[in-house]
C-alpha cells in the first residue's frame, strides 16, 4: 500500500463528489439533527457542501433523506444537485448506490464518497485526494488517512461504480476495500479523516452547538 503526502493540482482526471447527508441522527436525542448543527453560525450540512464546491470537482451531488426539507433548505442556494433517497431507512448503501448513479450522468473518471458529518473536512483536503487520483491517472481507490489510520473521504475509479451501487443494507463503501485485490493509495490529511459527528458529546468536542432554530427550516442565504 502507498502512502502519498504531496499532490500535484490537476483537473484531469475528472471526479464527481458525492456527499452522503441522508442519515436519520438518531444518536443525537433532543439536540436535534447533527446536519442541521451550527459551525460558526452556519449549519454543518451547508459548512461541508461549501467546502465540496470550493474543491476542485466536476460537480457535487448531495444525497438527503426523502422528506428532510430543513436540510435542503439549508444548501437551496448553492450549485449542487441535491437528490432523496426514499429507501434512507435501509442503511448507507442505499444512499451510496442513489449519490452513484446521480453522479454518473455527468461521467466523471471517479466519485469521492463524502460524509456529510466530518467538521474538519475543507476544500483543500479534498483537492489532496483529488490531486492523488489524478496522479495515478484514475487508476486506484484514495483513501483519506489521519496519523495513518483509515478514514474518510475516499475516492473511487469508474472501474468501481457497478460494485458501489451493488452494495446492500446498512455498510458503508469501505466495506468494499476489504477485497485484498484492490489498489489503495493512502493519503495522510490529518485527524479530519476521523473526526464525525454522532452524538451531543462529538458535537460539543468538535466545537458545534446544537440545531435549534435550524430545526425549524431556516434557509440560509450565501452570506451564512
Amino acid at each position: 500500500m502507498q502512502t502519498v503526502e504531496n499532490t500535484e493540482r490537476n483537473t484531469s482526471p475528472s471526479v464527481s463528489i458525492v456527499m452522503l447527508a441522508a442519515g436519520r441522527s438518531s444518536r443525537m436525542k433532543q439536540a436535534g439533527h447533527k446536519l442541521l448543527s451550527g459551525f460558526n453560525g452556519v449549519p454543518l450540512l451547508r459548512k461541508s457542501v461549501l467546502s465540496a464546491i470550493g474543491s476542485d470537482r466536476l460537480a457535487v451531488v448531495v444525497v438527503i433523506g426523502e422528506g428532510h426539507n430543513a436540510l435542503k433548505d439549508t444548501i437551496g442556494d448553492l450549485d449542487v444537485r441535491v437528490v432523496e433517497n426514499p429507501d434512507d431507512a435501509s442503511g448507507m448503501a442505499s444512499s451510496i448506490r442513489v449519490g452513484v448513479m446521480a453522479a454518473q450522468e455527468n461521467k466523471p473518471d471517479g466519485v469521492l464518497i463524502a460524509l456529510a458529518d466530518m467538521p474538519g473536512i475543507e476544500a483543500s483536503q479534498l483537492d489532496q485526494l483529488m490531486a492523488a487520483f489524478r496522479k495515478q491517472q484514475g487508476a486506484c481507490v484514495i483513501r483519506a488517512t489521519g496519523n495513518r489510520k483509515p478514514g474518510n473521504p475516499v475516492v473511487f475509479p469508474s472501474t468501481w461504480f457497478e460494485r458501489l451501487k451493488g452494495l446492500s443494507g446498512d455498510v458503508g463503501a469501505r466495506a468494499l476495500l476489504k477485497d485484498s485485490a484492490a489498489v489503495i493509495v493512502d493519503v495522510e490529511i490529518g485527524e479530519a479523516a476521523l473526526l464525525d459527528v454522532d452524538t451531543p458529546e462529538d458535537l460539543s468536542a468538535a466545537g458545534g452547538m446544537p440545531s435549534a432554530r435550524n430545526a425549524q427550516g431556516t434557509v440560509w442565504s450565501s452570506a451564512s
